[in-house]
């Protein structure tokens, strides 16, 4: 993993070379500055930090969700509002690593991925992601 450090007013545009080679890119982003903005291909990126289950969408086109099924609570919470904002047209992607509470109807698998874990995590050395197209029923 590399790390890059930009100071208060420096400007800094990724680029491929920033994350080496592999399939997965992941970016994490461990802190934001008060001012400024966070910029994706010019767009600023807007972070939000409450609970949005439940909420109508507000405009949204896409939303990912990504390794939410594992309790059955939340599962179950999670997997009611995003069929409504399925319903409502926007195109919700979930992805999920094999958890027990990950519905079982209303999904099209669009991506399969083996994803290594560590044995302190998981009862095994890899699980099998998978990028579910959430559809309304």
């Amino acid at each position: 993993m590399s790390t890059v450090q930009v100071t208060e007013d420096q400007t800094y545009v990724f680029n491929t070379a920033d994350f080496g080679t592999g399939s997965w890119t992941i970016v994490y982003i461990s802190s934001l500055p008060t001012t400024g903005t966070l910029l994706l291909n010019g767009v600023a990126v807007a972070v939000e930090t409450a609970d949005l289950i439940g909420a109508s969408g507000r405009g949204w086109d896409v939303v990912l969700v990504g390794d939410m099924c594992y309790e059955q609570p939340l599962a179950e919470r999670l997997t009611a509002w995003l069929r409504m904002l399925a319903a409502k047209g926007v195109v919700v992607l979930l992805g999920d690593p094999g958890r027990s509470y990950v519905p079982t109807t209303g999904l099209i698998a669009l991506a399969r991925y083996e994803v290594a874990t560590s044995r302190e995590l998981e009862d095994r050395d890899s699980r099998d992601g998978v990028v579910w197209r959430v559809e309304m029923e």
